[in-house]
């Protein structure tokens, strides 16, 4: 039988789900309806406020709404989105690395461009030697691109399809839209991607996404090797390789996510 859990860690956990969703909600909705949404009662709700802004950690913009506070703004000067993943990931990455052999990377989606935000190289493997982190490729040809492309909202992706100029980088990419269609319903069905001598003659990639609690995909993370008449052999264990370190890296971010 499981125990139950302290009566600290509850009031703990339950002042967090209070902080995560007045920061989300950004005072515009009353916090009393907030606290409804919670499940919180009222004389709870408010105590859990009065700490969170006594702490600083919020702020009362308004009669009954509050918004994230001064503490919590200067605790968090100086750091990013991607500076923290990447800081996360890249022990994770580097472990990739030296597991398989080959380059690792952790890349995400900006203005429809992968952005490398780490990079790992392999030990006996220098496919992706064009690679740098804080560099820029199309997504449309790469596996990362592939897997980032494939979590956009079906709204965004058609805008994605709609503005892009899709160029082969070789005889082997896919640049008709509906092509790209087609492939990025596969990657969502199979949940991952694959990179067979599109970007480059003598380069395969495996890639699957980094995913939060609710399966919206944050990052992809990736393996390149020197394209050869085995690698397609080599797919299986290499995405076993990425999926057990998406789901750490996951887990590591306080991400539970829904993905099988």
């Amino acid at each position: 039988m499981s125990e139950t859990p302290p009566r600290d860690s509850c009031t703990l956990g339950r002042s967090l789900a209070l902080y995560q969703r007045i920061v989300e909600d950004g005072a515009r909705t009353p916090f009393a309806r907030l606290s409804h949404e919670l499940g919180l009662s009222t004389s709870t709700a408010h105590r859990l406020a009065a700490e969170l802004l006594r702490q600083g950690m919020i702020a009362r913009v308004g009669r009954g709404r509050y918004d994230i506070g001064l503490t919590a703004v200067k605790l968090a000067a100086g750091r990013t989105f991607n500076s923290q993943l990447a800081r996360t990931a890249r022990p994770l990455v580097q472990h990739l690395s030296h597991r398989t052999g080959l380059t690792g990377h952790l890349g995400v989606l900006e203005d429809g461009m992968v952005t490398y935000l780490v990079k790992s190289p392999g030990a006996a493997d220098d496919s992706a030697r064009f690679t740098q982190e804080g560099m820029q490729l199309e997504a449309y040809c790469s596996a990362v691109g592939k897997v980032l492309l494939a979590g956009l909202e079906p709204t965004q992706l058609d805008e994605y399809l709609s503005e892009g100029d899709f160029v082969s980088a070789t005889t082997r990419t896919v640049t008709e839209v509906d092509g790209l269609r087609r492939e990025l319903a596969k990657v969502r069905a199979r949940g991952m991607a694959i990179d067979d001598r599109e970007i480059a003659d003598d380069m395969m990639c495996v890639a699957v996404p980094v995913c939060d609690e609710w399966g919206d995909v944050l990052a992809a993370l990736s393996v390149s090797m020197t394209w050869s008449e085995k690698s397609e052999a080599r797919i299986p264990d290499l995405t076993g390789h990425l999926l057990r370190q998406s789901s750490r890296l996951s887990r590591n971010l306080g991400m539970r996510p829904r993905q099988s």
